[in-house]
């Protein structure tokens, strides 16, 4: 851009791209989030994909371990048996990935149809690149990672331990708890040491609620952030008018326009190039005496002396600090304008550089307004008869425009919490049943010395509990750590977003992954009464 704006010289007044053109950009920042949306899902599943199918693997191996002790003995490799069992990941993952192409023309024309009513173009329809592709591989491999993982703890052992009916395996960790305090209940104490014996098992679980948890923080976050923005932006500490009139072609001492009510304040807004820069350029806005237009820092107020102020986002994408140096590249013949950056404001909208009237005409340069901001006691339909201005905008409908963003979005923020529950209930519920497996003879055999089938219940959501409140735990701040990520990954240098969650969302988000957690442990307790203990215990025979 820079060289185009070098080659065109004093016949442009600016040069926009698809990136920030005001018309254009709103609608690829929207695809920006949809495809960062997109993204987000494809990375979760990925995960949902290895621990689902570790735990379907691991099922699997231990249904089979002699007929894998029989087919070592007879001369097989375990590298060979493990690209067996691996191999399962291969189907398991092209069956979901035909049935997940299948299914996503219809996700993919909700997703449109949530946004054709924000856009006035004539057409939408979907298409696909090799991205499907992409994901159908790294899905497959996932399920095959997941696959040769579980297989791996079974082909360790020697034929002859794996020939041994029932065989249960003790960890040194298990072996050091076995003297936890005699005060503790004999039966809590055995599912702890069982639980230190497949700590991988204990450990996919922590992971799938903290993963859940993240996704939510991220689908309750980001409509709190937009909500959050439009609320502060549009806030009377910030902007205090009721309507923003642009204008055109009005001097330095204009006649006045009828109707603006008291207290006027005028300003000008003109683009810029930057050095250093980021590739983009900025609004320069000069702001005449009044007080419509509030800045103020992080920190308080803002000085009185302020000088050449920027945005907190467009300092840190330039690199700048309180006493750096920066050139603005002026559209036209206005020039260049070699500043130091006196303050750093904490400013939502726009974006960019500021500097007072009074300063911006010691620099020799001409104050001619752009836009105008007036109070409760100007009359719009008097303001728009004046063949200077271009439009009358109130300020509620600037943040209705705002909020609507975030609505258009709903269906798709619905869509990740959604996703995060089901996220959950499949990784647990994929652990339960791996759990019941591994200890069905050992419930069986808790039930003949005296345990009720109650009793072997809250034993097995002991683990899933404890599982869900460490993955809690460690789910909050790995989702404000996620959110803040995927936050900036949605900015651009126009739209700046300060990552927000409320305590409501927290709470709510929190809950629903304890529930979801919870959930999976009724179909575990059905298989517990359920079990046949004089089958059950034939198998060690």
């Amino acid at each position: 851009m820079d060289a185009l704006w070098g080659s065109i010289g004093d016949r442009a007044s600016r040069i926009t791209t698809r990136e920030t053109d005001p018309h254009i950009a709103p609608a690829y920042d929207r695809v920006k989030v949809i495809r960062n949306v997109s993204v987000l899902f494809a990375s979760l599943f990925l995960l949902v994909g290895i621990l689902a199918m570790y735990s379907s693997t691991k099922r699997l191996v231990d249904r089979e371990l002699k007929t894998i002790a029989t087919l070592q003995s007879m001369g097989y490799g375990r590298g060979e048996l493990r690209l067996h069992f691996s191999m399962f990941g291969v189907i398991t993952g092209l069956a979901g990935s035909v049935v997940g192409l299948g299914l996503a023309p219809v996700l993919s024309r909700v997703v449109l149809a949530s946004q054709s009513g924000q856009f006035d173009l004539p057409s939408w329809r979907v298409s696909y690149t090799l991205v499907p592709l992409v994901v159908t591989t790294l899905v497959v491999t996932a399920c095959v990672a997941g696959g040769f993982l579980a297989s791996g703890s079974a082909l360790t052992d020697a034929p002859a331990l794996l020939m041994r009916p029932g065989l249960v395996k003790v960890s040194s960790a298990a072996v050091r708890m076995r003297n936890m305090g005699s005060g503790n209940h004999w039966g809590v104490r055995w599912a702890l040491r069982d639980t230190a014996s497949n700590l991988m098992r204990f450990v996919m679980g922590i992971v799938g609620v903290a993963g859940c948890l993240m996704l939510l923080f991220t689908g309750f976050g980001l409509p709190d952030t937009m909500q959050n923005r439009a609320d502060t932006s549009f806030s009377p500490t910030s902007l205090d008018y009721a309507y923003r009139v642009t204008v055109t072609g009005m001097s330095s001492r204009p006649v006045a326009i009828e109707g603006l009510g008291a207290l006027p304040q005028y300003l000008m807004q003109i683009p810029v190039l930057t050095d250093p820069s980021d590739g983009f350029d900025r609004v320069l806005t000069i702001l005449d005496e009044g007080d419509r237009f509030r800045q103020r820092t992080s920190d308080g107020p803002l000085p009185a002396e302020s000088g050449l102020r920027v945005t907190e986002d467009t300092a840190t994408r330039l690199g700048l600090a309180e006493g750096s140096r920066v050139v603005l590249d002026l559209p036209g013949d206005l020039g260049r304008l070699d500043l130091e950056v006196s303050v750093i404001v904490a400013t939502e909208m726009p974006q960019g550089f500021f500097m007072s009237r009074a300063q911006w005409e010691s620099l020799g340069q001409q104050f001619s307004p752009s836009a105008i901001l007036v109070g409760d006691d100007a009359v719009p339909d008097v303001i728009q008869a004046d063949p200077r201005v271009v439009n009358v905008v109130s300020r509620a409908s600037q943040q209705d425009n705002a909020v609507n963003i975030r609505s258009s979005l709903g269906g798709i923020f619905n869509l990740m919490r959604v996703m995060a529950i089901i996220l959950c209930v499949i990784v647990l519920t994929s652990l339960g049943n791996l759990t019941f497996d591994e200890r069905r003879r050992q419930y069986a055999t808790l039930s003949v010395l005296g345990m009720s089938s109650g009793q072997l219940r809250r034993l097995s959501s002991l683990e899933v509990l404890v599982s869900a409140l460490i993955g809690v735990l460690l789910g909050i701040p790995g989702g404000l750590w996620f959110l803040g990520i995927y936050v900036r990954q949605v900015a651009s240098p126009r739209l700046h977003y300060a990552p927000v969650i409320t305590p409501r969302s927290v709470g709510i988000a929190v809950l629903i992954a304890l529930l979801s957690a919870c959930a999976t442990v009724i179909p575990l307790g059905l298989r517990i009464a359920r079990i046949d203990v004089v089958e059950a215990l034939k198998e060690a025979e």
